[in-house]
């Protein structure tokens, strides 16, 4: 399957997640990688938070829809705070409603909203949106007014968390607008969530204008495609490049389009592999339970960071 990627830097890298929910086994025959991924007519573009001048935005929807529209996006979930924002009717681009709720915690944000739910207990308003058809997203984990471990520890039933936040990256940097380690912490106590990158757009003459994306697998353009592919995990989180993941019997392969470091990682963040200066690499599962492996990806680039999930039983 075809990768892509995060974040503009000196260096940037591929962040890569494969979640292992394994059986004790001690047998590599005995591990079955399910991947995600599944083959699709159409590769979606798309941008899933993103403010206007109904909330704290500075362009109206109108403006905004036809922003992202003309950088090639295929669909943008507007999720203005705490009101929901109905389409503009701008052609050639897919609008879904969305809403970015303030709970007790944090702020999630809502994809294929119809309401703004009327609580701010984080677990109601997941469990009201989710019953209503929409999907729900932790923002922002890392930000100064963001989730904590243990807030994020007593939530579940949520599709992803933000693993970056572009206009989080403007205003406090890129310590608080990546967010691996509250992932980290959710995949380890065998959570699971995926991982998006999103803008949280709320002026496009500024730098977090399409500076993290979701890259959707699906075969026609609709809400409820768009949806289905986010709750599965067949979807990239990206900022640009590509790269090519593989998965046969216990082992997965990389290829990247120029000479990388790629580092292994298991649960806790260890370093299990590091390959320097390659193309591609691979790494098969040792003959013991291990809870998740990632991927982390330098390059001599100016973009950053890629995230994808396999799951093994």
């Amino acid at each position: 399957m075809q990768g892509r990627i995060l974040k503009r830097r000196l260096s940037w890298s591929i962040l890569i997640w494969f979640v292992i929910v394994l059986l004790p086994v001690y047998a590599i025959s005995d591990v079955v990688i399910k991947n995600p991924y599944v083959f699709k007519a159409h590769v979606y573009k798309g941008q899933l938070h993103a403010h206007t001048t109904n909330s704290d935005g500075t362009a109206s929807p109108f403006y905004l829809v036809t922003a992202y529209k003309n950088a090639g996006f295929n669909f943008v979930a507007v999720t203005d705070h705490d009101y929901v924002t109905p389409s503009p009717s701008v052609n050639g681009i897919l609008f879904v409603q969305g809403v970015e709720e303030t709970a007790i915690g944090g702020h999630l944000t809502v994809f294929n909203a119809t309401k703004n739910v009327d609580t701010q207990v984080s677990q109601s308003i997941i469990d009201i949106q989710n019953a209503d058809g929409a999907i729900v997203s932790l923002a922002h984990p890392n930000y100064s007014n963001g989730w904590t471990d243990s807030e994020i520890g007593e939530l579940h039933d949520h599709y992803s968390l933000e693993v970056y936040n572009g206009v989080v990256e403007r205003l406090e940097g890129s310590s608080a607008a990546y967010s691996e380690n509250k992932w980290d912490n959710i995949l380890s106590r065998g959570v699971v969530t995926w991982g998006v990158a999103v803008d949280d757009c709320h002026n496009i003459s500024y730098s977090e204008f399409n500076s993290g994306f979701v890259l959707v697998n699906a075969d026609n353009l609709t809400t409820d495609e768009i949806k289905e592919s986010l709750k599965k995990g067949n979807f990239y989180a990206s900022q640009g490049p590509s790269m090519e993941v593989t998965v046969n019997g216990s082992q997965i392969s990389i290829s990247v389009p120029s000479s990388s470091q790629i580092q292994w990682k298991k649960s806790g963040g260890t370093v299990i592999k590091t390959t320097n200066s390659v193309l591609s690499d691979n790494y098969i599962l040792a003959l013991r339970v291990v809870e998740w492996v990632n991927l982390y990806l330098l390059e001599h680039a100016s973009k950053d960071f890629q995230t994808e999930i396999f799951f093994v039983s």
